[in-house]
């Protein structure tokens, strides 16, 4: 795919109990400026793949601790397999 044009967003945080979405929801333009600064594109790259295997190989408590701010408090909401 060469070009991708969105027309609206594809979901909507108006009701989530998550504390680290609703402080990106309410700071969209300050994260947005910040990323365009340091030239930042693309926060989920192919990169990610590699260097979260590693960190999370090296620090396993660091990333069940960073579970808790993207999965929600309801398991039965989360798809375990696709994550």
């Amino acid at each position: 795919m060469n070009l991708f044009i969105a027309l609206a967003p594809i979901t909507r945080l108006d009701h989530t109990t998550n504390d680290l979405l609703k402080f990106f929801a309410g700071a969209v333009s300050l994260v947005g400026n910040t990323l365009y600064t340091f030239h930042v594109y693309d926060l989920f790259g192919s990169g990610t793949t590699v260097l979260t295997k590693a960190v999370c190989g090296i620090i396993p408590s660091f990333c069940q601790l960073m579970e808790g701010f993207i999965i929600t408090h309801d398991p039965s909401l989360d798809d375990e397999n696709r994550f």
